[in-house]
């Protein structure tokens, strides 16, 4: 049997021993006048320069261990027009227009939020940071100036707006569902939360 049949139907036959799991407005929340997302996929709000963030971390890197790979994972870094947010965001962009995610993303966290760590106040400690992880000040600045991170730049703004949150970090499936992330006990239960909310409407056209 094909590999995404034998997908099918077990999410066929788990959908509603979690729809008696998971109850709106304690595990979710509809957000109003959002459309639904074509594909089943969850994005993560977040920002390097949020405490509660960073807090969240081990969570996240939990539910990635137990997210199905037919849920599409993406982590947007937020400004909110904050400069300590501002200068994170422009970090996460030239770390993921680099390849260098996985390798500095703790990084990132760590430098701030770590013991005796501290917020980047300025674009010259975020370039000294990178230079003290093997990124000169050149490779820094034709990344921030290449067209995928001013790609990114738009692309994080827009989706940002458009999703309507107030904080962070914010988990959105399907750009219709808000997670209350902190109604579950780890990342298990999270990935069956979010694997939840990403097929439930697919399986109440069925009906």
């Amino acid at each position: 049997m094909a590999k995404p049949l034998i997908v099918l139907i077990i999410t066929f036959f788990l959908l509603p021993l979690q729809a008696a799991q998971f109850e709106e407005g304690k595990h979710y929340k509809t957000m109003e006048g959002k459309a639904l997302a074509p594909q089943a996929e969850l994005v993560e709000f977040f920002s390097y320069s949020c405490p509660h963030c960073y807090h969240a971390e081990p969570l996240v890197q939990d539910l990635k261990k137990h997210l199905s790979k037919d849920v599409a994972f993406q982590q947007v870094p937020v400004g909110f027009f904050k400069p300590i947010f501002e200068l994170t965001r422009i970090g996460a962009i030239v770390v993921e227009t680099l390849g260098k995610k996985d390798e500095l993303h703790s990084k990132i966290f760590e430098r701030i939020h770590g013991k005796g760590g501290s917020h980047f106040r300025s674009e010259e400690e975020l370039k000294a940071f990178f230079a003290e992880n093997g990124i000169s000040e050149e490779e820094y600045k034709r990344a921030f100036a290449s067209e995928k991170a001013q790609a990114l730049h738009k692309k994080y703004r827009q989706e940002t707006h458009s999703s309507q949150i107030s904080g962070v970090p914010s988990f959105i499936v399907r750009n219709k569902y808000l997670v209350i992330h902190n109604s579950v006990k780890d990342g298990k239960e999270l990935a069956e939360l979010i694997q939840y909310l990403a097929f439930k409407d697919n399986q109440q056209d069925k009906k």
